[in-house]
């Protein structure tokens, strides 16, 4: 039997179950576990990004680092060109 509460003119029926909020308003079960739900997805989400974005960072260093490289074995190939063409003339 439910208790019912008067206030004033207005007969109100109080809350029972196991899952209350604060306000008195139960939380069925269902809504919880998608609450739930959408809170793991969201974190999934997060992780992907975080995941996709490091190895975008790690790509763009490695290309990077490959085009350095490849600047200065040019330089140094040109260089010995050059110095050879010198000794040539002199």
């Amino acid at each position: 039997m439910p208790i019912v509460l008067k206030s004033g003119s207005l007969s109100l029926l109080e809350p029972s179950g196991p899952v209350q909020a604060c306000n008195g308003t139960a939380l069925p079960f269902t809504e919880l576990l998608l609450l739930l739900v959408i809170v793991v997805v969201v974190v999934v989400v997060v992780v992907v990004v975080v995941v996709v974005v490091a190895v975008v960072v790690v790509v763009v260093v490695v290309v990077v680092v490959v085009v350095v490289v490849l600047v200065v074995v040019v330089v140094v190939v040109v260089n010995q060109q050059v110095l050879s063409f010198v000794e040539l003339l002199i």
